[in-house]
């Protein structure tokens, strides 16, 4: 993750190192990825910052996962967004990676934020996936709701390929942290700097 040189302190209170340990999707090698385990074992290990995908249920609840698809990484199968957050609470998100993880579940964004808050910094990726045309009410919203609820604004980075999601958070005049994510394959030829001073973002990833 690199921080442009014009981002001010102001904008970045807990963001001021110059190198980041994350954890890609918690202390996936170890854990189930994006589960509660995984998360708390980057805790314990001094990770700087998690990082975790966030998709919404059936009901509008931002969830902690990162496949559109149940099938790979859970006992159930189909989309995520057709399973209800209670239903999404019945499956086993860990048996895949090793039996003895069976009894892991798919946790919800605010659950992890209010284990995370004043432990380590978040970096949150809205998958394109869910990022629909339609702005009130999605997943943008409702993101930004659980963070400012939480009063976490200075403790999470909000990433994404998609530039809706910064369109969105701009208009929301959300002090949230941006970070654009970029893969030159999915661009289609837009120069990254150019993108970083369109959308003002407080970071880059590449």
């Amino acid at each position: 993750m690199t921080i442009p040189p014009n981002k001010g302190s102001q904008n970045l209170t807990r963001f001021q190192k110059q190198f980041y340990t994350i954890a890609h999707r918690g202390a996936s090698a170890y854990y189930p990825e994006n589960t509660f385990s995984a998360f708390r074992a980057a805790v314990e290990m001094n990770a700087d910052m998690i990082e975790l995908d966030v998709l919404l249920s059936k009901d509008n609840i931002p969830v902690v996962f990162h496949d559109e698809k149940l099938d790979m990484k859970t006992s159930g199968s189909g989309y995520v967004r057709d399973f209800t957050l209670k239903e999404l609470k019945l499956l086993d998100a860990g048996s895949w990676f090793d039996p003895k993880f069976k009894d892991e579940r798919i946790s919800t964004l605010r659950e992890i934020l209010e284990y995370a808050k004043n432990k380590i910094l978040v970096n949150i990726e809205i998958k394109t996936e869910a990022v629909t045309e339609k702005e009130e009410g999605g997943i943008v919203e409702l993101v930004l709701s659980v963070i400012k609820e939480l009063d976490m604004e200075n403790e999470v980075i909000i990433s994404s390929f998609d530039y809706r999601v910064f369109n969105r958070i701009i208009k929301s005049n959300s002090r949230s942290k941006l970070a654009l994510l970029f893969e030159p394959l999915q661009s289609k030829g837009r120069d990254p700097l150019k993108l970083v001073s369109d959308y003002s973002v407080d970071a880059f990833n590449m």
